[in-house]
């Protein structure tokens, strides 16, 4: 994450599917060990399912992606996983 960027803080529960709550991601700050899929869904329905990213506890995620509409697409915690997520 670039240092002049500024992200809202949005927690991720063990296991738990997430609305992302802006438009692009800066990254994941995993609490617990695990993985982390994105699925993006633009205007119109078209769907992108990320590959899932494995994440490690203490090791932060650079992820500086745009999900487009506001509350439309998703984050599902799984294996564990549990963090906070950096949204704009």
């Amino acid at each position: 994450m670039t240092g002049d960027s500024h992200y809202k803080a949005q927690p991720v529960g063990v296991d738990a599917t997430v609305i992302i709550q802006g438009s692009r991601i800066g990254g994941f700050v995993p609490a617990t060990d695990g993985t982390i899929t994105i699925t993006i869904i633009q205007e119109g329905g078209v769907t992108t399912v990320l590959p899932g990213i494995p994440v490690v506890a203490g090791d932060d995620v650079d992820i500086p992606i745009f999900v487009g509409t506001l509350n439309r697409s998703t984050l599902v915690a799984s294996g564990g996983a549990s963090g906070i997520l950096l949204v704009s």
